[in-house]
């Protein structure tokens, strides 16, 4: 996964430090805008307050990922993210 984000987003993370490279959510959502082919992709860019929290943030990627399909079984929780609750579900989640 940690290859995959560096191939798209050109940033990198060492792997003993993939849960703070992700925790704050800004890593995922700029991964959801970069590898959506649809209009999506656009679209979600605008939906987060002007300073946003990292639950806000984290919130947006859970409705971002209803919003392309997937459905509510295969969702995460904000806090396996957010509290590194249980990140292996939210980076399964992503793949």
């Amino acid at each position: 996964m940690l290859d995959f984000i560096y191939q798209l987003l050109r940033r990198h993370c060492e792997p003993g430090n993939y849960i703070e490279f992700l925790r704050d959510g800004v890593v995922i959502e700029e991964l959801m805008m970069r590898a959506c082919p649809t209009p999506l992709g656009k679209k979600i860019k605008n939906k987060l307050p002007k300073n946003p929290t990292s639950q806000d943030r984290a919130e947006k990627i859970i409705n971002d990922m209803f919003e392309y399909g997937v459905s509510l079984e295969h969702l995460f929780e904000p806090d396996d993210l957010l509290q590194a609750k249980n990140i292996p579900k939210v980076i399964c989640k992503l793949k």
